[in-house]
């Protein structure tokens, strides 16, 4: 009777161990699924190495917490550093002080034809992109020729440009904006008049 008692104890506390070594799944399923024979005692040994385990994790490791991860905010001087966005298209687009003919009467007073270019009759339209910050001022290094007819106009183009006085900024959603601008320039050669063409023989 005393054999068998202390049987049912055992019994007992190997059944608490196999239920803490199942929740923790480790090494239980694999001596479960095994083929491999493996006795009583063994058995119990291994019950026993697996609570050690558990004790010596602490249940760090097996039962560990999730930890939501910590949003960074993002400090204004940040914001403020990133590189602006640059729109294509806008509610309203930028535009030059008086607007249009302003801006083409400008570029008629301004625009300089290099002679080199008139010697050798090169004419046609340089197509130019700038950008047009939210203050209204146009960064140099945005200047870029699109569409080239020769070096020489296509430098004439860039100080033009350049010397653009500050725009009216482009607005998205009532906000002040930069954006691209694109605009032809055309060099055309003055046609000859009769008393020139007579003059040369023509």
């Amino acid at each position: 009777m005393h054999g068998q008692g202390l049987l049912k104890i055992n019994l007992s506390d190997i059944f608490n161990k196999r239920q803490r070594c199942r929740r923790s799944g480790v090494l239980f399923s694999i001596l479960q699924n095994s083929k491999i024979p493996v006795s009583y005692r063994s058995f119990v040994i291994v019950k026993k190495l697996c609570l050690l385990f558990l004790v010596l994790l602490g249940g760090s490791g097996l039962y560990a917490q999730e930890t939501p991860l910590q949003q960074i905010p993002i400090s204004e001087d940040a914001e403020a550093n990133a590189s602006p966005k640059i729109y294509t298209v806008v509610e309203r687009m930028p535009e030059f002080p008086g607007g249009d003919s302003e801006m083409y009467s400008f570029i008629s007073k301004n625009l300089k034809y290099p002679t080199e270019a008139k010697d050798q009759n090169i004419s046609g339209i340089v197509y130019v992109q700038f950008v047009v910050s939210k203050t209204g001022v146009i960064d140099d290094n945005s200047v870029r020729i699109l569409r080239s007819v020769h070096e020489l106009l296509d430098e004439a183009t860039e100080n033009v440009v350049k010397s653009f006085p500050n725009w009216t900024p482009g607005y998205q959603n009532q906000k002040p904006v930069a954006v691209y601008y694109n605009l032809p320039v055309r060099f055309m050669l003055d046609a000859p008049n009769v008393e020139d063409k007579k003059r040369n023989g023509k």
